[in-house]
């Protein structure tokens, strides 16, 4: 899903819930209003892996448990949040490691991801 977050809020003491506007998914369907599920603290420097305002994501996301169908989680913790910055694609993932360095954006990550689902 290629996606940017429109509202974040504390949903327990120890969960952040992002709700996103979808630009794009790449497989599947999203759900009017998705909310991401992370863990962390919204204000709290050590909880860097929360999405924040302002970026566009590619985000591999799976369906929580919880009932609700509009609540995800992140696959493979922040290794499923990817981000480009400043002309860089950002990411704590290994897949990365699948791109040509130096020329790595996000819309290259979304045409390589398509292509493995083909």
């Amino acid at each position: 899903m290629v996606a940017e977050v429109d509202i974040r809020e504390q949903r327990s003491p120890v969960a952040v819930g992002s709700k996103l506007k979808v630009a794009r998914t790449i497989k599947g369907k999203a759900p009017k209003e998705p909310v991401v599920l992370q863990l962390g603290s919204l204000g709290d420097s050590s909880s860097p892996g929360l999405l924040r305002y302002g970026r566009t994501y590619l985000l591999f996301l799976g369906k929580q448990g919880d009932g609700d169908p509009r609540t995800f989680f992140v696959k493979g913790g922040v290794e499923g949040i990817f981000v480009e910055e400043a002309g860089e694609l950002l990411g704590m993932g290994r897949f990365l490691q699948e791109l040509e360095p130096g020329r790595a954006s996000l819309a290259g990550l979304e045409r390589k991801v398509k292509a493995l689902l083909r």
